[in-house]
């Protein structure tokens, strides 16, 4: 008996740990659980992370890939200062003596500096709109650094942005001087021609490019509009039979340019892409890091450099989007399309925006339009069916869904096609 109570008893005791184990143990997993939960919350309420995006739908993922102008606010924009300022060595030095236009000590600096650190400077003030302290930059860096083509070319620029053409002219011109082997300077002293209405030097310009730089597609680019603002279309003609092999991807915007009755002289010219791509690359940034408020002034002013900066359209559509405003996104896109050739992403990006601003007809119209362009684009024919299913025409509708079958698209996709069209068969409505 004795012996029993023994092992009873031993039991008990070697039971206690056991139970604390098992009740203990689970109590730290859930509150370390909770713990994890709380930090995740409070990252999300101070926007470091987005614990919703993944719930985000199909809709919010489209927006990620799709994609009025003008220079626009200038709000976050300092914050590119801060960005170059805390740059290590001469490049952010110049930038903090320029800011402060403390000139005697930007003059030492320039004796330290190399001309692509100076370049970066120079374009940082001219996409934040700081004009005059380019200009008097580029001055001093000619003089410490000699008169290369790339800081004459900076000079135009900066002028053109200011309004003055005179010395806009002057500065290209300076520029091809300097460096015949720089295509933006020929190109947009064309463009400079061609702004001030001097049809002959503009042509004699582009000419020129063409004569030194044979296989810069920019040279052929520049050459095409100065003929088309001359209304000659039978040198366009030309061109189009001339262009390189390696070129000939330009074919489709010289025939375009053929199709114009009349050609505002500005409206082909890619402005100023150097520049338009910093401030586009500090855009993406912050739409990386979800900082809308700072990205949207940065690609409006990518936009009013560059027009045809199909990277900052679509990302700035996209922006528009996921503030709930397609009906902005629908503007740019349109004002986009009607400039650049090739834009076709941009087409398919309006369609979605009209579908959810419930304009299902012209969305259908811009799907179709898609397909035209190209009739592979997979993406563009399952929101064609999509929008035929909306629409009640549901025997083209299945008509796509084959062609989406045979085009390999994913089982889901056709899975919940068919369930759609099924189920829009079940309901009366307009007959497909």
């Amino acid at each position: 008996m004795r012996d029993s109570n023994r092992r009873l008893l031993w039991f008990l005791i070697a039971l206690v740990p056991m139970a604390l184990v098992a009740v203990i143990v689970p109590l730290v997993i859930w509150g370390l659980v909770g713990l994890l939960l709380l930090l995740l919350v409070v990252l999300h309420l101070l926007g470091k992370i987005d614990m919703l995006a993944p719930w985000r739908g199909a809709f919010g993922a489209s927006r990620r890939s799709e994609g009025s102008t003008g220079v626009g606010s200038t709000a976050g924009l300092d914050e590119r200062l801060s960005r170059l300022a805390a740059t290590r060595g001469v490049a952010g030095d110049l930038f903090m003596r320029v800011q402060r236009e403390d000139w005697d000590e930007v003059g030492q600096l320039l004796a330290e500096i190399d001309l692509a650190h100076l370049e970066e400077v120079v374009i940082t003030l001219i996409v934040l709109g700081k004009l005059p302290v380019a200009r008097r930059l580029v001055e001093l860096g000619r003089e410490r650094l000699g008169a290369h083509g790339r800081l004459w070319y900076h000079q135009g620029v900066a002028a053109v942005l200011a309004g003055d053409l005179g010395e806009a002219i002057s500065s290209y011109r300076a520029a091809t001087e300097a460096d015949a082997a720089y295509p933006p300077a020929f190109c947009y002293l064309a463009a400079a021609w061609v702004e001030q209405g001097d049809s002959k030097q503009a042509v004699e310009c582009a000419e020129e490019a063409l004569r030194l730089l044979p296989e810069d597609p920019l040279s052929w680019t520049t050459a095409a509009l100065v003929y088309a603002f001359r209304g000659d279309r039978d040198r366009i003609r030309a061109l189009v039979e001339e262009l390189p092999e390696r070129l000939r991807d330009l074919e489709p915007s010289f025939e375009r340019l053929l199709q114009l009755d009349q050609l505002d002289p500005m409206r082909w010219v890619h402005r100023f892409p150097l520049h338009a791509e910093a401030a586009y690359g500090t855009a993406a940034a912050y739409l990386e890091q979800e900082r809308l408020d700072l990205a949207e002034p940065l690609l409006k002013r990518s936009l009013a450099l560059d027009p045809y900066h199909l990277k900052a359209a679509a990302d700035l559509g996209l922006l528009y989007s996921r503030l709930d405003r397609d009906q902005d996104a629908c503007q740019l896109y349109d004002q986009t399309l009607q400039q650049v050739y090739g834009s076709s992403p941009l087409r398919f990006n309006k369609g979605n925006c009209l579908l959810r601003l419930g304009r299902l007809e012209e969305a259908l119209g811009e799907f179709e339009r898609c397909l035209e362009a190209n009739p592979d684009w997979l993406d563009a024919r399952i929101n064609l069916c999509s929008t035929l299913v909306a629409l009640g025409q549901l025997t083209r509708a299945e008509e796509e869904l084959e062609r989406i079958k045979a085009a390999g698209a994913a089982p889901p996709v056709v899975e919940d096609l068919t369930r759609r069209i099924a189920q829009a068969n079940l309901t009366p409505g307009p007959a497909g």
